[in-house]
């Protein structure tokens, strides 16, 4: 159980915190010790992508977590782990923090970083159906700068997906390289 109140983590048998008397909240996994795992926001090829709450900060995050079943494949996860050590390095307003990433004490590998909210990309062009012209470049050119400083590091994006950029949180604003 959670405290949203002290960012204490409680029993499941208690319903109440015991510092500061806010009931709790009931909490699915505490990764690491360190990340609240709260909702799935997405899945993919090697992981699924949870909004999170980090502890005991209270910031609200995005943990990717590969997948199970990869995590017995050292190159799968070494590619995972060089993943975020790439995206790690490329540091621009239009890409994703990445805040920390490892390997909880049984044996999950993840990666966390910064939550974007808004609306993706592919949301907004089946709601617009069509994007104008000078409306694509001023969502795009803040991507390409982004792009343009990950490939100046050797980072190399492999999966740039309109489901993967939210242009309504910050134009352009890129997730972890794949």
């Amino acid at each position: 159980m959670f405290c949203a109140s002290c960012r204490g983590v409680f029993p499941i048998d208690v319903a109440v915190c015991t510092r500061d008397g806010t009931p709790l909240q009931r909490v699915e996994q505490v990764l690491a010790g360190r990340y609240v795992l709260k909702s799935v926001l997405g899945s993919g090829n090697m992981g699924t992508v949870y909004r999170a709450t980090q502890l005991p900060m209270g910031r609200e995050v995005a943990v990717k977590l590969m997948h199970s079943d990869l995590v017995r494949n050292p190159d799968l996860v070494a590619r995972f782990e060089r993943e975020a050590q790439a995206a790690s390095t490329v540091e621009h307003p239009n890409a994703i923090t990445v805040y920390d990433s490892g390997r909880s004490v049984d044996g999950q590998v993840y990666i966390a970083m910064e939550l974007l909210e808004g609306e993706s990309l592919s949301a907004m062009i089946e709601r617009e159906s069509r994007i104008p012209p000078d409306r694509a470049l001023e969502l795009w050119v803040p991507v390409v700068k982004a792009m343009v400083v990950a490939h100046r590091k050797g980072v190399i994006h492999r999966d740039l997906k309109p489901d993967k950029c939210c242009p309504s949180a910050n134009l352009g604003k890129l997730p972890s390289a794949e």
